[in-house]
């Protein structure tokens, strides 16, 4: 298993269930594959919540918080332009 087979599992249950686009939850591996399914499937998924997962390698964690503070204020701005989706990618 890996996240990119993980995220086709993901996939084919959304289509087993006629579901078009969602929006995904995911906790720590869950939220990583979330992250994983949301970059290969964009235009199916309307929105992530990624809980206590971190996009980057966790053995090295020296800059960890500040990165993912870095992700968080970046979709910050994102979000107060008023960019759409298109727009903002």
């Amino acid at each position: 298993m890996n996240y990119r087979v993980i995220s086709d599992d993901l996939i084919r249950f959304a289509d087993s269930h006629g579901l078009e686009k969602f929006t995904l939850l995911g906790h720590s591996m869950g939220g990583r594959a979330a992250m994983t399914l949301a970059s290969r499937f964009p235009d199916r998924v309307d929105g992530v919540i990624s809980v206590d997962s971190a996009p980057v390698d966790e053995s090295r964690n020296e800059g960890y918080f500040a990165f993912t503070l870095s992700c968080v204020q970046f979709m910050n701005v994102l979000s107060k332009e008023k960019l759409t989706r298109e727009e903002a990618i």
